[in-house]
């Protein structure tokens, strides 16, 4: 057998009680149509309709929403044909902020953009993005819609996932011109990183939601092999430091994965593998429960301290992975603060 996965969960003060221990599961696909690319979105498609063909409905309740809806419904079902017809409803958005590709394009001439740095790339993205209005209706929208879909599944029994297939929050570059209104702000206290605002305010419902997000970026394989040449594309260094920029963006995705105890399936062409993994990671867990001293919710002028969570086993071949902590405040000040949507239907 391979290496268990291994949640910690604190039991929060103005928690309910937990539930009894519960062999249900649910997988939720959160589809981030306002943010990827036609390209992407394509790719995205065919893998999870090859995985809705292979896909025993004996293993969880299935159910799929867009970021771009604002129905406020969500069904969950153990029927492969209704799964099957959601999928075949994913498209391209056109109020996507990505347009037809996320992958960097170059020049025909290098030698024409002059300069030092070199030749220059861009990526490819839809005109809502040059519109920073519309790009920041779109990004208010995604962080809603995460949290009030998470906030949902707080109702739901036993093991909940949600796995969020996107590019990511590419927020890092647009801080002057782009501004995250977050529920947490008075709670927390605001921040100017924006993208780490849109993280935690995520995770911290996400972790007294019990729920646990996976993140794939349909975008494909970066390669940045020395053998591999383009004509008119930077050297190997220059693209390993745009792929590391786009990590940089990415990482959003992946440090909402990591906070959460889940998986982050990034630069790869096996999407359907990828999806394969998640379920395979939602079969084997251990649940692991403590309740934090009093003195973690000591309230004081200052912000309310993190606490990290850190577990220990003691054998060797086992990686662990676990809920990154939580802050020193109530569920109560917490889960309520995030939007609801309808209660989901079965």
């Amino acid at each position: 057998k391979g290496p268990a996965t291994t949640v910690a969960e604190p039991n929060l003060q103005g928690a309910p009680a937990p539930a009894a221990a519960s062999p249900d599961r649910t997988v939720l696909f959160l589809v981030d149509d306002l943010n990827v690319s036609f390209s992407s979105m394509y790719s995205a498609k065919r893998a999870m309709q090859k995985f809705a063909q292979g896909w025993d409905v004996r293993e969880a309740r299935l159910g799929m929403v867009f970021t771009s809806d604002e129905s406020g419904t969500i069904r969950l079902s153990r029927s492969s044909e209704r799964f099957t017809e959601a999928v075949n409803r994913i498209s391209y958005n056109t109020r996507s902020s990505k347009g037809a590709s996320s992958a960097p394009t170059f020049p025909e001439n290098p030698e024409s953009t002059g300069g030092s740095g070199g030749p220059r790339f861009t990526v490819d993205l839809s005109p809502i993005s040059a519109n920073p209005a519309m790009n920041n209706a779109n990004v208010q929208q995604r962080a809603f819609s995460l949290l009030s879909t998470i906030n949902a599944l707080r109702s739901v029994p036993g093991r909940k996932a949600l796995v969020f297939v996107s590019e990511g929050f590419d927020v890092a570059g647009n801080r002057d011109g782009l501004e995250v209104r977050s529920p947490f702000d008075t709670l927390f206290g605001a921040d100017n990183d924006h993208a780490y605002r849109i993280v935690r305010m995520i995770t911290e419902v996400a972790n007294r939601a019990s729920v646990v997000i996976y993140t794939i970026d349909p975008s494909g394989l970066v390669s940045d092999l020395p053998g591999i040449e383009v004509a008119g594309a930077p050297s190997p260094e220059r693209r390993r430091e745009a792929w590391f920029t786009r990590v940089g963006t990415q990482g959003t995705l992946q440090q909402l994965a990591a906070d959460t105890g889940g998986l982050s399936v990034y630069n790869r062409n096996d999407l359907n593998g990828g999806l394969n993994e998640v379920i395979g990671d939602q079969r084997a867990y251990y649940l692991v429960g403590f309740e934090p001293p009093k003195a973690a919710f000591a309230k004081g002028s200052a912000r309310p301290r993190f606490h990290q969570i850190k577990l220990t086993v003691n054998r060797p071949d086992v990686r662990v992975r676990t809920r990154a902590g939580f802050f020193g405040v109530t569920d109560a000040e917490v889960i309520y603060r995030a939007p609801l949507m309808t209660s989901p239907e079965f």
